[in-house]
Formats: C-alpha cells, sequence, structure tokens
C-alpha cells in the first residue's frame, strides 16, 4: 500500500496496484526517487513494487511524455494542415507504435463572430460565420520539457488559415 497526500495535505491510503506502480514509475522517471533509499536498495519498496515477480517490469525507457493536441480546422484545409504537422514532426506528431500520421477527424460545425480588429479569413467583422470544420485529434511525444508540444502548437499556428487557432492540449498518462 502506498500512502500519498491529497491536494489538502491529508495522508490517502492507495490499494490499487496499478496505480501505485505507476505513480512510482513517474516518479522514478522524473528522478524524484533517484536519492531516497526506496529506489536505491535492492530490497526497497520501490524496486518491490515496480519490479514484482509476478509481473512483467514497467518499461522505463520511454520516457516521452504523450500529449493529445486537438485542433478545428476547416474541412477544406485539414489535409494541408496536417501534412505539414507531420512533416516537420514526423516521430514526435501522429505517431503510435508501428503506425504513423495517426489523426482522428470529426465533422462539425464551427461558428464565430469576429469583433474588433480582427480580420476573418472567413466571414466579415460583426457578422455571425458558421464553417463546417474538422475536429482534429493527433498524438504528440515529448522528447522533454514540453519541447515538441509547443512546437507543434507553433506550427499549427503557422500551418492554420484562422487568423485564431481554437486548440486544447491534454497530457496522456499510461495506465
Amino acid at each position: 500500500m502506498l500512502a500519498l497526500c491529497d491536494d489538502l495535505g491529508k495522508s490517502v491510503d492507495v490499494d490499487d496496484k496499478n496505480l501505485e506502480r505507476r505513480t512510482l514509475a513517474g516518479l522514478w522517471r522524473s528522478g524524484a526517487l533517484a536519492d531516497s533509499a526506496a529506489a536505491i536498495q535492492p530490497s526497497g519498496r520501490a524496486r518491490q513494487i515496480l519490479f514484482e515477480e509476478d509481473q512483467l517490469p514497467i518499461d522505463l525507457s520511454d520516457t516521452m511524455s504523450r500529449f493529445k493536441l486537438i485542433f478545428f480546422c476547416p474541412i477544406k484545409n485539414t489535409s494541408d494542415v496536417l501534412d505539414h504537422l507531420f512533416n516537420k514532426y514526423p516521430k514526435h506528431i501522429g505517431h503510435i507504435g508501428e503506425y504513423e500520421c495517426c489523426a482522428f477527424m470529426a465533422p462539425g460545425i464551427g461558428q464565430f463572430r469576429p469583433v474588433g480588429s480582427a480580420k476573418p479569413v472567413i466571414g466579415e467583422a460583426g457578422r455571425l460565420e458558421k464553417v463546417d470544420e474538422h475536429r482534429v485529434e493527433v498524438v504528440v511525444r515529448d522528447e522533454g520539457e514540453d519541447k515538441q508540444i509547443r512546437g507543434a502548437v507553433n506550427e499549427l499556428k503557422k500551418a492554420h488559415p484562422y487568423e485564431e487557432v481554437a486548440y486544447e492540449v491534454y497530457r496522456i498518462e499510461n495506465i
């Protein structure tokens, strides 16, 4: 059993073996356990949990963080934007296992009203506009310090036709 602290600093016991292993694996990867007796000693608690005899050890060699980048794009521009992202970061964007250029696209209708000094690519200032768009989702593998996800967002902004790009970024956890 692993004791963790909740947001209020109160101790919480964790009985879930997988959660316990994932938590320790994350700490191990981040280096947080590097100087702790739990990690250093061959019989330490962290080593027992991470490398139990009845389970395969957690693969700590893949230290890349993964993110989900979601954005909304006019349907006619989706392929060009994705091609730009895949070409700029071929090993990081849309790469899942032995597959590359992976993306999910769902059609929908986006709406916006340009105001102030906006210079819309579609529509005109002050008028509500509705556009056939894709919701696009891609996985971004990051080698550290969020370098690739930040680069992916910057490249998205360069390749996307809109003046203001609607996007979301989520960190993906391994289970």
